[in-house]
């Protein structure tokens, strides 16, 4: 078979809306002209009515005088003759005059201009009936001279005037309504005229429409063969297979990549379900999937294949496939057949493959990078944690100023700045992974920009750099992680410090920045940043150019982060700078409040170093570590026990029960924080992590497991001293994964 016996839906032809259009404009101008006619009609009655009317007014006003006329003439005889014949007729009671009156009443309803002439008539023909009939009785009983001396042609005249103004009136009112009715006729006539006229046009627009239409339908059939030409030749040249199928989903074409997808020829596939010719597997499972031609006649919309999906050709040849169905609808939206496209996906599912390997390949790397970064964090973090102990400890007991106190200081400086490479390194991956996690509460800027700036004094001195502060916002509460605001202005002021010149001064200012906004403003007197270099200062690893890395050393990782937690924080930092040697300055700008009810004030924060010494348990494999940590807590009072292993840290415990535990995370034979809870089984003791794992998980698992605080080596003595005091007075600590450089 050649091509699909399908029709493909036609359009609706314009023509064919034309010729419908005119003929309900045909009916509607029958409509419209049946309707003028009838009110027309309706008018030209009601104005031929009207005239009637008036034309009654005028006969019942000359009835009513004729009486009375009549009635004068009788007496008039009488009393000249004396002759009683003259009375037969006379009405001397005016009875029928006032029948007339009374219909005139009725007829003059709706004329008010008619009541004053009305009742005047009415008035005047009452006295005149009276006085004929007086009249009549004093020629009767006293004679003629009596009768001729009571005539009087006053009450007459009256009768005559108001009949006359009456007439007059209805004159007017007839010459008017004479004048409308005129009118009304000659607008029918026009109406009717102009209606049939627009009639006639209509009828001639709609045969010539019609006819338009019949050769229209003439030339469509032509069009529809050459249309299933053009079909048959686009199905069998496109690229992709195409099914067709009649309303019931048996086959009438296969195109020939479909023929040589399904193995069937477009004859043998003819009238048969399309079930039988298109069968379809899930890739995975093996299970049948359902034809997306069925459902798309039984949805009556467009459908396609879910992925993984492959065709069973005829000769079993499984061919992965990608597809879509679709009804085809007639002129009226009925549902004539389906149509189904699809093509053949293997080299697409191969390339997926390999994309997923790739993937699997980058992820798995990108997971040993972690671990290897996590090592590489522990193995250096560890021996510099009794470094750092060691330096605190001998700077507490030599005089500061002293020539071996400058060498502490110098030493713990540049621990502390290693540390703080380390800690740059995670945090930069932390941040490529977006897994900075940031806990928020209320804290008072003001106060972190203080503790910051007292750790950076003593380093800004020593270098002969001079600090100021100006802190005037208003609002310096903001929602955020405490730990988090204050590495951002340690980065800040740091940067501000280390590219300042011996003499020069770094300056701090907070100011309002619009509502509910505090403005943090970093200014320094250094070397200043080039303005091609400003856009990419943010940048990780870029510090401007190679010799400031030599000069002033750095991995220039600073301030990349600082903009990476100023912006999960909803705020934005910008760097500033006139040039060089014109010094530079960063904007940091934070959504701000008044203080709120849950903010801590400072003091509430302070922990009381209490007076009770405790039993220590300390578990370290590495030995200088467990040394540093055990001498710095024996110099506070407290009782300090030793194991390197998890069996030796369990004997010592059911030995005698410790009160706090101080444990590394890798133990030689086990795990320190599963150590808490055997130990826990014993006797409840707190708990304390010291580790070189400082990533989120690591501070997240030593959680979990009930451990008191996480400290992240190296930390100084004034960390695990504060960590020991509030495990064991239970107050929670601020921020349990903090690191020394960050304190």
């Amino acid at each position: 078979m050649d091509a699909p016996p399908t029709d493909p839906p036609i359009g609706r032809s314009p023509l064919r809306g034309r010729s419908l259009a005119a003929i309900m404009l045909l009916y509607a101008g029958l409509l419209g002209l049946s309707i003028a006619t009838w009110v027309n009609s309706r008018r030209v009655i009601e104005s031929s009515a009207s005239v009637d009317h008036t034309k009654d007014v005028l006969a019942e006003i000359e009835a009513a005088l004729d009486l009375v006329t009549r009635d004068t003439a009788l007496v008039r005889g009488y009393v000249l003759t004396g002759n009683p014949e003259f009375l037969a007729e006379f009405d001397a009671t005016g009875e029928n005059v006032y029948a007339h009156l009374k219909k005139l009443q009725r007829l003059t309803t709706d004329n008010d201009a008619q009541r004053r002439p009305l009742a005047e008539l009415r008035e005047a023909c009452r006295t005149r009936v009276g006085q004929l009939a007086e009249l009549v009785r004093v020629r009767r009983d006293q004679g003629l001279d009596a009768a001729i001396a009571l005539v009087s042609p006053r009450p007459w005249k009256m009768v005559r005037d108001a009949a006359g103004r009456m007439e007059r009136q209805e004159l007017e009112l007839l010459a008017h309504r004479q004048r409308v009715s005129t009118s009304v006729f000659r607008s029918a006539k026009a109406t009717l005229a102009a209606g049939w006229a627009v009639l006639f046009l209509q009828i001639s627009l709609v045969v010539i429409l019609l006819n338009a239409d019949f050769k229209r339908r003439q030339q469509g059939a032509s069009d529809l063969a050459e249309s299933h030409d053009r079909l048959r030749v686009t199905l069998r040249s496109i690229g992709d297979a195409v099914i067709v199928t009649d309303e019931k989903g048996r086959i009438s074409f296969l195109n020939p990549v479909a023929e040589a997808l399904t193995g069937w020829k477009s004859s043998e596939g003819e009238g048969r379900p399309a079930e039988e010719v298109f069968r379809i597997v899930n890739e995975d499972t093996r299970h049948p999937v359902p034809s997306p031609i069925v459902e798309a006649l039984s949805l009556g919309r467009v459908v396609g294949l879910a992925n993984h999906t492959v065709l069973i050709s005829r000769s079993g040849r499984e061919v992965p496939i990608s597809d879509s169905g679709a009804p085809i609808r007639d002129d009226h939206g009925e549902i004539r057949g389906a149509v189904l496209v699809f093509r053949e996906m293997t080299e697409q599912r191969r390339v997926e493959r390999e994309r997923a390997e790739a993937r699997k390949i980058a992820e798995d790397a990108n997971a040993q990078k972690d671990r290897f970064l996590a090592v590489l964090s522990h193995e250096l973090r560890t021996p510099l944690s009794p470094v750092l102990s060691t330096i605190e400890r001998l700077e507490r007991r030599h005089d500061p100023s002293t020539e071996l106190g400058a060498a502490l200081r110098t030493i713990r400086r540049n621990v502390e700045l290693e540390v703080a490479l380390i800690d740059d390194l995670l945090d930069v991956t932390r941040i490529a992974q977006g897994k900075v996690a940031v806990r928020s509460r209320a804290l008072d800027l003001h106060e972190k920009l203080l503790h910051v700036l007292d750790n950076c004094r003593s380093e800004a001195a020593e270098k002969g750099v001079a600090f100021e502060a100006a802190l005037d916002a208003p609002e310096h509460y903001v929602r955020g992680d405490p730990a988090r605001l204050q590495q951002v202005l340690w980065n800040v002021l740091k940067n501000g410090i280390k590219f300042t010149p011996p003499g020069g001064r770094v300056s701090v200012s907070t100011e309002a920045a619009g509502s509910h906004r505090i403005r943090i403003r970093v200014e320094d007197s250094g070397i200043g940043i080039p303005p091609e270099k400003l856009g990419r200062i943010f940048d990780a690893f870029d510090q401007g150019e190679a010799t400031i890395t030599r000069r002033f050393g750095g991995l220039g990782l600073g301030l990349a982060i600082s903009k990476a937690l100023v912006e999960a924080h909803g705020g934005t930092i910008v760097a500033e700078s006139a040039g060089v040697g014109r010094g530079a300055a960063f904007v940091i700008e934070l959504p701000a409040m008044a203080r709120p009810a849950d903010a801590e004030a400072p003091a509430a924060r302070a922990v009381a170093r209490p007076s009770a010494r405790w039993n220590i348990l300390v578990v370290e494999d590495h030995t200088d570590t467990a040394a540093a940590i055990s001498d710095l807590l024996r110099e506070d009072g407290h009782r300090v026990r030793v194991a390197h292993d998890v069996e030796t840290a369990f004997a010592l415990h059911e030995e005698s029960p410790a009160d706090l535990l101080i444990t590394d995370v890798g133990l030689p034979d086990g795990n320190g924080v599963d150590l808490l809870a055997r130990l826990g089984a014993v006797r409840p003791v707190r708990g304390i992590v010291v580790s070189g794992y400082g990533m989120e998980k690591d501070i997240e698992r030593s959680r979990a497991a009930g451990f008191f605080a996480h400290l992240t080596k190296p930390f100084n003595v004034a960390r695990l001293e504060e960590a020991v005091d509030q495990a064991m007075s239970g107050v929670n600590p601020a921020d349990p994964g903090e690191s020394a450089s960050r304190s």
